[in-house]
């Protein structure tokens, strides 16, 4: 069959070409590689992040002490002024009274993310270092028996008193908003982790010594306690959520929503990249007037395309398939995934290689292939860093059937891209109805596509052909 035999012709074409393994491979593994391996360590940064500082937060009463605790105003506090290793502020803080606002700055990029304080902050803190210094006073007045036998009595109360705290329980939970794609938010993001857990070990010395205080007056102990860091050896474990901004989806597997992104991204990329030869390919048949012979065979518009697309469509398949193998070898991707994710994945790739060879041909109908090939390269890099969400946090415009649209879902490259994205997060098989959705919409922009660009290739090509 025609169709056939011209597809594997083509791709036998395109695989002996130099410029396919530099330009549609080449790169976009350079920067899937760079970017995956970026992501491993979340590189410091040298400036300092603006960030955005929320708190519904109001003061408490210790119950120990009677002192009232506002452990927000404490908290931000250290974030002024905690500074990098080299001397830098570490953030630079604008407070929000609006959450929306906030996250509103993040995704517009004025500001790189945003903590936001729980009403219940000072309450939960203060159990969690209460706690700590519970611990660290029974275990230096349990030592002190031996010392001040004299004053068994008085020590035996302090213990009852503080007792209670030591079975106690806090759930001290901070949500920072921001993007993983974004360096300098996933930096922000584990400076609030440090910087809060520094805050919790700090401040349990102070509380412990202000409950040692009223301990020591309401009993009448006459000897001091030596609270410092060193007193005990228990280490202070707190919990930051990482919160999608726009969204308020909270992220539990930083990498793996990275890697969600930047692996379809860059599948994206290179299948774009690689329609390039389909460009390259009709060019040097009109220039050497194989297309004209072609014509002479009756060969039709939709034969033409069909070859095209079948070739286009097989290698695309071919390239996100590689990707995703090396991924996997890098350590950025795991095949242990539903096996319908599979299925969508795959055939979100050929349907994206059908487009993308039909864009193509149709810039090809319209230009020479030296004038069709930076354009197409200045197109396909510019939308796929918008459509993989790589700089911007997606704002939902409205929802529908259960599902959130936004602006960015009328690009044709977009429904490709959720596929993949979802199915690398998909974890049964109901979630796949999700996706159905885009798979039908992804299709309805290859039906357009093809009917346009075999209308104007049979208008502006093989019918100027004929005319020679």
């Amino acid at each position: 069959m025609i169709v056939i035999d011209l597809a594997f012709t083509r791709i036998k074409q395109v695989l002996r070409s130099k410029e396919f393994y530099f330009y549609v491979i080449g790169l976009p593994l350079f920067f899937l590689i760079l970017l995956g391996f970026l992501s491993k360590g979340w590189a410091p940064t040298t400036q300092t992040i603006d960030i955005g500082y929320y708190t519904s937060d109001f003061p408490i009463i210790d119950p120990i002490t009677g002192e009232s605790l506002n452990m927000e105003e404490e908290f931000f506090k250290l974030l002024v002024a905690h500074e990098t290793d080299v001397d830098l502020k570490t953030f630079s803080i604008s407070n929000h009274t609006d959450l929306e606002i906030m996250d509103k700055n993040i995704q517009d990029l004025i500001i790189q993310g945003g903590i936001e304080i729980p009403g219940d902050f000072s309450l939960q803190a203060s159990n969690v270092t209460r706690f700590y210094s519970a611990l660290m006073i029974t275990q230096l007045l349990i030592e002190s028996f031996d010392l001040y036998p004299a004053e068994f009595s008085g020590i035996n109360a302090s213990l009852a008193d503080i007792a209670p705290y030591i079975e106690s329980s806090a759930e001290l939970v901070v949500k920072f908003h921001g993007d993983v794609t974004l360096q300098t938010a996933m930096q922000a993001y584990t400076s609030t982790w440090q910087i809060l857990s520094e805050f919790l070990v700090d401040y349990t010395i102070v509380h412990a010594n202000s409950i040692w205080s009223e301990l020591k007056s309401t009993h009448g102990l006459t000897f001091d306690l030596n609270i410092t860091s060193q007193s005990s050896d228990s280490t202070i474990t707190t919990e930051v959520q990482l919160i999608s901004a726009g969204t308020g989806d909270v992220i539990e597997d930083f990498q793996g929503e990275f890697f969600s992104r930047l692996l379809p991204g860059q599948i994206i990329q290179m299948i774009i990249m690689s329609s390039i030869s389909a460009i390259w390919v009709l060019d040097q048949e009109i220039r050497s007037g194989l297309l004209k012979r072609m014509k002479l065979t009756k060969l039709t518009s939709i034969q033409y395309f069909g070859s095209v697309l079948l070739a286009w469509s097989i290698i695309a398949l071919l390239q996100g398939i590689f990707i995703l193998i090396l991924s996997a070898i890098l350590g950025f991707f795991s095949f242990a995934i539903n096996p319908l994710a599979w299925l969508m994945m795959l055939v979100a790739m050929v349907m994206l290689g059908l487009i993308a060879a039909t864009l193509a041909l149709l810039l090809g109908s319209f230009m020479e292939g030296r004038v069709a090939t930076p354009i197409l390269v200045l197109f396909g890099s510019t939308i796929q860093m918008f459509v993989a969400e790589y700089y911007i946090e997606v704002q939902t415009a409205f929802t529908f059937a259960g599902k959130n649209f936004s602006v960015l879902d009328f690009i044709f490259l977009r429904p490709a891209f959720l596929i993949m994205k979802n199915s690398m997060g998909l974890e049964s098989a109901a979630d796949v109805t999700y996706m159905l959705f885009d798979l039908l919409v992804l299709f309805l922009w290859f039906v357009l596509f093809f009917a346009i660009g075999a209308t104007l290739f049979n208008k502006f090509k093989l019918r100027y052909a004929e005319k020679e």
